[in-house]
């Protein structure tokens, strides 16, 4: 269906607001495919959808920020990881990375700030879902470099972890390899946002300094999960805290290593899984390796005691009993990979391997989807315009959203999936120029109709 079909048949969509979607048809849930959606925010079709499913925008870059120590601050770009922390099915709040590199300065209050130089950081941001409208957007964290993705904490708090790796000042920007001269604080950490420590927002220096990407929590253990955004090898660690809801009170850095294998980066058999066991990083304030090069201090100590090796381990969470997490271009073909970890097992498997790039580029986020899959993120340019993937437990794959943003902004990345844990609501992220969605329809239903196919 061309879009001025798709737009003219949605007409009436901006009155629908926070209302169920209209019952599909048995047809429409045959059909998979996705065609371009009116958002009611902006009048645009930014993104395609299957059928029965309905989206609104929010929280844009350049729109007013608000709150205490905001000042007169605009919402920044670069929207990555997000986690849900409360929702009631009316509303839900949310907090959001921004993945911003430089020392241009913090977009709130530098008197709160980590590194006042740094431009990075979190927003929280509350949703009136029945209204299909952002209600507040305040910042939860400022001063950090590089808020690439994070995990929801038990308690309702968001862990975001910097993906730029410095001891004090000047690093390199990864980004465009600039010197960045501003910085008065060491980078690669993990926060925790909203806490502040003497009136600052502070790291957690017992989860490492790397180049941290996500975190996921075993309620059961207490244990979090750490993924390491690194090439040419980055590793999955664990992090065991000293206190069951304090993670700034200390605790013990491990990564993971599989008996028999080290190497997971390529030729790993879909047929076999591999026992687990945890190494212990004895200094995880090492930020470097190799007389202070790369940004593989942690990596190095775990390797040199059999530590699994992946390329890029990016997203990651917790189904029951069961981790899951990506790594971004592993494979044969360097198109990406899904693997499952079991927390009670301690069994290690290759889930799927991407060797088409036409089906599957790249993984980054993963969420738990519909009908036991999972949503994944897309970060790979070769397919274009960049898509939500769902992979569902049978091993078939197919686009659940794509962005249908002008050229340019449709090779932004999909970021930050979360979905509702009613299943009603699936927000994301585009990464540029910075936005989120809210989007609900026939999850189930879609997803069963993807197994089917």
């Amino acid at each position: 269906m061309g879009a001025g079909t798709a737009l003219s048949s949605l007409g009436s969509l901006s009155l629908l607001t926070g209302c169920a979607p209209s019952a599909p048809t048995r047809a429409s849930l045959r059909d998979i495919s996705l065609r371009p959606m009116l958002d009611p925010t902006s009048g645009q079709a930014l993104i395609q959808l299957p059928p029965g499913f309905r989206y609104f925008s929010f929280a844009t870059a350049g729109d007013s920020l608000t709150g205490p120590i905001n000042g007169s601050a605009q919402i920044p770009s670069s929207a990555d990881g997000m986690g849900i922390v409360k929702y009631d099915g009316n509303s839900v709040r949310l907090i959001r990375n921004h993945e911003l590199w430089e020392d241009t300065g913090c977009f709130a209050r530098p008197d709160w700030a980590y590194d006042p130089a740094s431009a990075g950081g979190t927003l929280t941001l509350d949703v009136d879902l029945q209204a299909g409208k952002l209600r507040h957007a305040e910042v939860s964290l400022c001063g950090t470099t590089a808020n690439c993705s994070g995990g929801v904490t038990p308690w309702g708090t968001w862990l975001s972890g910097e993906e730029q790796v410095s001891l004090t000042q000047a690093p390199i920007n990864a980004r465009n390899g600039r010197l960045m001269d501003s910085f008065s604080a060491p980078h690669g950490f993990m926060f925790e946002s909203g806490v502040r420590k003497n009136g600052r927002f502070a790291p957690i220096v017992g989860m490492g300094q790397m180049r941290h990407e996500a975190a996921a929590f075993d309620k059961q253990t207490g244990y979090v999960y750490l993924t390491e955004d690194n090439e040419p090898s980055a590793g999955l660690y664990r992090y065991r805290p000293s206190s069951a809801s304090d993670l700034y009170a200390g605790g013990v850095l491990e990564m993971l290593v599989a008996e028999g294998r080290s190497e997971f980066r390529t030729g790993v058999p879909s047929d076999q899984s591999f026992k687990t066991r945890w190494v212990t990083i004895a200094d995880p304030l090492r930020a470097h390796a190799n007389n202070g090069s790369g940004s593989d201090g942690c990596f190095s100590q775990g390797a040199v005691q059999g530590g699994a090796h992946f390329r890029r381990v990016e997203g990651i969470y917790v189904r029951g009993r069961e981790l899951f997490f990506t790594a971004t271009n592993g494979g044969d073909a360097a198109l990406g990979q899904v693997f499952v970890l079991g927390l009670d097992s301690a069994a290690l498997s290759l889930v799927y391997e991407a060797t088409d790039a036409q089906v599957m580029n790249w993984p980054d986020g993963i969420e738990k989807g519909p009908s036991g899959g999972h949503i994944i993120c897309q970060d790979g340019k070769e397919l274009v315009p960049q898509v939500l993937y769902y992979l569902s437990p049978n091993g078939k794959v197919a686009p659940i959203a794509r962005n249908n943003m002008e050229a340019g902004q449709s090779k932004s990345e999909w970021s930050g999936c979360s979905m509702s844990a009613d299943g009603r609501w699936l927000f994301a992220n585009i990464y540029s120029p910075g936005l989120s969605v809210a989007i609900t329809g026939p999850f189930e239903q879609w997803a069963e109709a993807v197994k089917s196919s």
